[in-house]
């Protein structure tokens, strides 16, 4: 009736029981008891065993519910719902084990929406199957566990209604949280320098445009020669008059040549901040409500209560808005510091020398290289006999490929 595939005792020595509650003929054609065990055998590195530990202090008499994060609309889809047993007296308690059912999210969400009233007080009629109203399932970080829309299913509240969020929070309802990631990496797109501002007299401009026309007729005649090469090759495997036709490739070479450069990117170490919910003790389990504003000029009303004895807090929208809502995702911001907080950034900047070793920044035979830059540049050979003989031999195998191929005919 509730959809409870699996019901398991994990330890700190592993997933020590669990059971399947399915029927016989849905258990045999699948395994979920060796998939669970498989997926789920770190123990305590496990996060529903740590989430479940970690919101005892919360709540000792609450069972944790979690979805794998952004499932959307996979077809088969499971909440995980866990709960913590200590075991001790006073401040001397420490997790023993976590036991905990694995639900189908479809007998989940039915069971959900097939509630006529979803308040403790009996004035309160709340249809969530109706189109005037969106209800959401939401967790102790805020990510929806249920929702009307498939999609939305994993994913954190912000990414669907970003107002509502705001309004949670200055509610008391959710703490944001600022983390910092010390040990970041960040990404700057380098972008390619230009040639072309430049001042050059115009000797300069011509003998770069005749190079440049040189360099090219040389490449062309080089690519003709080996393509004369690559014919003979394939003439030469038939007999004359019996070969297959040599039809041309409708590719052209440019096409073939160029390829789509990705930007070019440098890494660097750097500081990173992000926000993340968490939700605070409420003194009572009585439904808040209120209104917010969706979008610029359209609010709507709110249902705000706490589901007991789980990490869940049901909310309910009047959906009347014509308007989409805003949104946000939970993306690390890089920090930028000022000049002056050099306390904060001296981890970053700081290079420190091996000790007793000069540091040597200069070479007195750096001047000496010619060769740096100009990589750019496609010279021709720089020898005009080398240029002519290639030419040469280039035009030799052209008259001779057409007298082979006027024989051949």
């Amino acid at each position: 009736m509730f959809g409870i595939t699996l019901s398991f005792v994990a330890t700190r020595s592993g997933l020590s029981r669990f059971e399947d509650h399915r029927p016989d003929e849905e258990r045999s054609n699948s395994s979920l008891e060796s998939t669970f065990a498989d997926v789920y055998n770190r123990a305590t590195d496990e996060l529903f065993y740590r989430r479940a530990v970690e919101y005892y202090r919360f709540n000792s008499s609450a069972f944790v519910f979690s979805v794998p994060f952004n499932v959307g609309e996979q077809s088969t889809n499971y909440v995980l719902g866990s709960h913590a047993l200590f075991f001790g007296s006073g401040n001397k308690r420490a997790p023993a084990a976590v036991v905990g059912l694995l639900f189908k999210h479809n007998y989940f969400a039915q069971r959900f929406f097939n509630f006529s009233t979803l308040c403790l007080k009996s004035s309160c009629k709340i249809n969530c199957s109706s189109p005037e109203t969106d209800c959401f399932l939401l967790d102790n970080n805020g990510y929806v566990i249920v929702s009307e829309q498939q999609s939305h299913t994993g994913r954190f509240f912000g990414e669907v209604d970003r107002n509502m969020l705001k309004t949670m929070v200055e509610l008391g309802i959710y703490k944001q949280i600022e983390m910092f990631d010390y040990q970041s990496i960040c990404v700057q797109e380098v972008k390619d320098s230009s040639v072309a501002g430049v001042f050059r007299n115009p000797v300069s401009i011509l003998s770069t445009v005749f190079l440049w026309i040189w360099s090219h007729l040389s490449m062309i005649f080089i690519h003709l020669y080996i393509n004369s090469v690559n014919i003979l090759g394939a003439l030469s495997e038939f007999p004359y008059g019996r070969g297959p036709d040599l039809v041309h490739g409708s590719e052209d070479f440019a096409e073939k040549a160029s390829t789509l450069l990705p930007n070019k990117t440098m890494p660097y170490p750097c500081d990173k901040k992000f926000y993340l919910y968490e939700m605070q003790k409420m003194t009572n389990d009585e439904p808040i409500t209120g209104d917010y504003s969706k979008c610029e000029f359209c609010a709507e009303k709110y249902i705000l209560q706490p589901v007991p004895f789980t990490n869940l807090i049901l909310l309910v929208l009047q959906a009347v808005c014509p308007c989409s809502p805003e949104t946000e995702k939970i993306v690390p911001q890089e920090i930028i510091y000022d000049g002056e907080c050099t306390a904060e950034r001296h981890h970053v900047d700081r290079t420190t020398a091996p000790p007793n070793i000069t540091c040597h920044n200069h070479h007195p035979e750096e001047q000496e290289f010619k060769t740096c830059g100009s990589g750019w540049y496609t010279y021709p050979p720089n020898q005009p006999f080398v240029s002519m003989l290639t030419i040469s031999i280039t035009v030799f195998h052209f008259v001779f490929i057409k007298h082979l191929l006027a024989v051949n005919n």
